[in-house]
Formats: structure tokens, C-alpha cells, sequence
């Protein structure tokens, strides 16, 4: 049975009935279209929702967003769907506990946009019939919880904090990390600071430090916001785990992305770290080819001891 508390309301059936309307509506402009969909997959109202997504599958701009969130919607269908679980994170949704019997939790940093580009509950989905206890983290200050995440304040160390009080609250023994991207890079270094079983990253950032970041134009901006919340050195987690022999790391990269492969193959000699490349997405099945592997890796690694 699983359990599940959220720190805010879900959307009100104000906001579905207004969706719903604007979905039926065939004046309707298509990226209006597109997010009244997404309300109502948040909501639970998959039928609803993918009779608005089947409207756009021509959109030359919209289309192929539309099918990604049709397979997030077969994939939530086919495993079931967590009613309470938000489907898209916000400010306003800042994090979400799910409770089950497992003495593992899982803590999913989620990417700025609040998703992992498809609903959370097609996610939680990919996660199997008996997954872990799981926290889903927002941060509304887009810096990848490096400076503080929304459900525990201000700061990566009170992050930290919170989350090994998370799991001493609920019972669990054992943390794994979960993270895609820059916030891939927070699910290592957490990973490492909370000494956890296992970290399960996709296309992670490896290095923030001044000197990497030249490529990036957000760079000043985002480099100033960085030291802020991190000292240089901490920036970097290949030190860090070239010292530890504890957490085993399971990184999927696309090896054809040079970025991916470079950030990659840094911390390749380190202990415990396995790589393992992914194809490049398609359009017959994104989902299938980037979510499928890392996420089976979770279920996959629960009867580790």
C-alpha cells in the first residue's frame, strides 16, 4: 500500500473544468492546448488529457512534445498512477514523500523545469511494483538544490540535513540518489555527503568549477550564483570520488554528445563508477531509450545489501 503526502494542494477542479473546456475548444491556440493536457495528467484525467495531446501529434512545433507525453501516458496507464502524487512540480508543489514498507529511500532531484521533461507519476511508473520510498525534490531557485532545496529551506548543507532526517523519520537505512543533467551533478555530490548505497545519474554534470564552464553562456551569471552557494572546490566531485570506496555510481551518458561523453569519461577511473552509454533519443520511443535502463537500475539495486 503505498502512502504519499505532498506539501501543497493539487490543482483545483476549477482548473481541470477550465482544461477541459480549452482542450474541446477548437479555436484553441496549440501551446494552450499542450498545458491544459499537462493540468489534467497532473490531475489524473489521462483520458482527457491525451484526447488534448492527440490534437497536436501534427503541430510542427508542439508534435513531437505532444508524443513524448502520450508514452509518459501509456507508460502511467499501463503500471497505474499514484493519485496524490503531483504530476508536474512548482513552486507552489515544492515536493512530494512517497511511503512504502522498503527500508530504502530514494531522493530524485528534479530538474528545473520540475520534471524530468514527463509527469512524476510516469516516472514513479518506471520505478516498478514494489519501489522504494521515494522523496521528489523542487527547487524553485533553479541551481540544481545546490543552493537549498524548496521543502528544506535555504542552503545545500540544511538539504543535506533534512534529507538524512527524512529518512531516520520514515525508517530507512539505506539512500539512493537519482539526478539527470546539471542536477545529476547534486544527486552525485549528495550521494557522496550522505554516504548512499548508490547514485543512478543520466547525462550528469561532473564539474562546475569557473574553468569548465566557459562553454555555457549562462556562465557569469550562473557562476555568481554558484560561489555563492559553494566554495570551488566543492564543484568538482571527481575528488571526492577518487577518496571513497563506499557509494556505487550508475552513470547513463550519450557517448555521441561530446559534453555528455567528456563529463563522463572524467570520472570514469574512479572507484565504483560503471558508464553506461545510451543511444541517442528517437522518435519511436524517447522514453524507452532514456528513462527505461536508469530507472529499472532502481528497482534492479533494492535487494542490495
Amino acid at each position: 500500500m503505498i502512502e504519499a503526502s505532498i506539501d501543497s494542494s493539487r490543482p483545483g477542479g476549477k482548473v481541470a473544468a477550465d482544461a477541459r473546456a480549452l482542450i474541446d475548444e477548437t479555436s484553441t491556440p496549440p501551446a494552450t492546448v499542450f498545458q491544459a493536457s499537462i493540468h489534467l495528467s497532473a490531475d489524473g484525467q489521462l483520458t482527457e488529457a491525451r484526447r488534448g495531446l492527440d490534437r497536436l501529434l501534427s503541430d510542427p512545433r508542439l508534435g513531437w512534445e505532444a508524443q513524448v507525453q502520450l508514452l509518459a501516458l501509456d507508460l502511467v496507464e499501463r503500471f497505474g498512477t499514484v493519485s496524490t502524487l503531483p504530476g508536474w512540480f512548482s513552486p507552489k508543489r515544492g515536493s512530494a514523500l512517497i511511503r512504502t514498507d522498503s527500508d530504502t529511500l530514494l531522493v530524485v532531484f528534479l530538474q528545473p523545469g520540475g520534471t524530468f521533461g514527463v509527469s512524476a507519476n510516469a516516472i514513479h511508473a518506471l520505478l516498478g511494483a514494489a519501489p522504494p520510498n521515494i522523496l521528489y525534490l523542487y527547487d524553485s531557485k533553479a541551481l540544481f538544490h545546490l543552493a537549498g532545496t524548496d521543502r528544506f529551506g535555504a542552503g545545500y548543507r540544511e538539504m543535506i540535513h533534512g534529507i538524512r532526517l527524512c529518512a531516520a523519520e520514515i525508517g530507512a537505512k539505506r539512500i539512493m540518489t537519482f539526478g539527470r543533467c546539471a542536477p545529476g551533478f547534486t544527486a552525485i555530490k549528495a550521494g557522496l555527503d550522505l554516504a548512499a548505497m548508490r547514485v543512478i545519474a543520466i547525462s550528469p554534470v561532473t564539474t562546475m568549477v569557473t574553468s569548465q564552464m566557459s562553454e555555457d553562456a549562462r556562465a557569469p551569471v550562473l557562476q555568481r550564483r554558484l560561489a555563492e552557494a559553494l566554495s570551488e572546490h566543492e564543484r568538482d566531485v571527481l575528488p571526492q570520488l577518487m577518496q571513497q570506496d563506499r557509494t556505487s555510481f550508475d552513470i547513463f551518458y550519450n557517448r555521441a554528445h561530446r559534453r555528455d561523453n567528456d563529463y563522463a569519461q572524467r570520472i570514469a577511473a574512479a572507484q565504483r563508477v560503471s558508464l553506461y552509454p545510451l543511444d541517442e533519443p528517437d522518435r519511436r520511443d524517447p522514453i524507452e531509450r532514456l528513462l527505461v535502463p536508469p530507472l529499472g537500475r532502481v528497482s534492479n539495486r533494492l535487494d542490495e545489501t
